[in-house]
């Protein structure tokens, strides 16, 4: 099965919900699903997100999960090297907070990332690594991501755990964690600038295959905060866990 992105959170996060299960999706495939993913900062809002799946695969252009698009740079049994282009959905709304201070701060945008990946499928599981930046100009920063899966089928039974680890930039953590002067005098939070950190994850995807056609998933992940997240006054929790769970249906 393929898993084509999922920086930490696989946020994302709707890349990271589709990319696990995904090798169902040869051509054409279509499905729904819904994401449920806890935010790490203080007294946020936690809601459920429905998520439209769609997926292509061709010999050079593919579509994960309508969150993740890319071009094949090497593609063999074995090995693939890609070109991404995916959302990485990690926000900040001071509306959806209840803290008096964190309504007072600026919002925090969901951006685009590109970059590249590879990844090595065998026997003993697969291995990933991907590097990419921020091309909206929201943080301007850089996520490099590596993991690794062993997959197991039991019959029509998919399990497959997973851990991995991403790095960010300190400019990703400053946007999306820190706290400028300009809002330390406005909501009375203590100004804050992290530095770059690592945050180490581990998943689970289950997929079930009724048919040739239809196949419901399953996935979960928990991914703990580096210190410069940890440390900020935005935050309120050490890791984020993740969610979700959908069908999708194949075109034969």
């Amino acid at each position: 099965m393929q898993t084509i992105h999922t920086l930490p959170r696989l946020a994302l996060c709707l890349a990271a919900l589709g990319g696990s299960h995904t090798a169902l999706a040869e051509r054409w495939a279509i499905g729904a699903g819904a994401l449920y993913e806890q935010l790490p900062y203080r007294d946020y809002r936690q809601v459920v997100t429905p998520v439209p799946l769609l997926n292509y695969e061709g010999e050079q252009l593919f579509l994960r999960d309508s969150a993740v698009a890319g071009l094949f740079l090497l593609k063999s049994p074995a090995d693939r090297l890609t070109l991404n282009l995916y959302y990485s959905p990690l926000h900040f709304r001071p509306s959806k907070s209840s803290d008096a201070a964190l309504k007072r701060l600026d919002k925090r945008r969901a951006t685009a990332m590109a970059g590249i990946g590879y990844r090595h499928d065998a026997d003993w599981g697969a291995l990933r690594a991907e590097a990419a930046a921020d091309v909206l100009g929201n943080s301007n920063g850089v996520a490099i991501d590596a993991a690794y899966q062993y997959p197991l089928r039991l019959g029509r039974l998919y399990i497959a755990p997973g851990a991995g680890v991403t790095w960010h930039s300190r400019r990703h953590n400053d946007y999306y964690f820190g706290v400028s002067q300009r809002e330390s005098l406005r909501s009375g939070l203590p100004a804050y600038r992290p530095d770059s950190g690592a945050t180490p994850y581990a998943s689970l995807t289950l997929s079930y295959a009724f048919s040739d056609s239809w196949q419901a998933f399953v996935l979960g992940r928990y991914t703990r905060l580096d210190n410069g997240a940890r440390d900020s006054p935005m935050t309120a929790r050490n890791g984020t866990v993740l969610i979700g769970g959908g069908i999708v249906y194949q075109f034969n």
